[in-house]
């Protein structure tokens, strides 16, 4: 099960006018998985699957570098834009600027420190409500 990690492009960049910063993007981008459940920490999950009576096999880390030129590259690129775009209209950025920027001009690399969990999951038990 792969965690995310903290996306972030290298080499980032400051922003400009209404172009926003690399920081801003990936704290929205960070805001919008957590207001939709979908933040993961990777303890706290091994520590479910522990108190629900499974196991944590192995955990190893599991680094993205995603170059410009990688075919997955444009495609994380949009993920992050847009899951951030509605928080950056809201407060007045550009997210279509800053997606155009990284994708035509920039190019940098997309890297996330991720850490994939190999978990024993626990026996199947009786559902209380059948």
């Amino acid at each position: 099960i792969p965690s995310p990690g903290a996306p972030r492009l290298e080499p980032a960049e400051g922003g400009a006018g209404s172009v926003p910063s690399d920081a801003r993007v990936m704290g929205a981008y960070h805001e919008h998985l957590r207001a939709q459940g979908q933040f993961l920490e990777p303890q706290r999950l091994v520590d479910a699957v522990c108190e629900a009576g499974g196991a944590l096999v192995e955990r190893g880390a599991s680094p993205w570098r995603i170059a410009a030129d990688a075919p997955f590259h444009a495609w994380m690129v949009d993920f992050l834009a847009a899951g951030t775009a509605r928080a950056m209209w809201a407060s007045g950025w550009d997210p279509v600027a800053w997606r155009w920027r990284v994708l035509h001009e920039r190019r940098p690399t997309v890297v996330a420190d991720n850490v994939d969990l190999l978990l024993r999951l626990p026996r199947a038990v009786p559902s209380p409500i059948e």
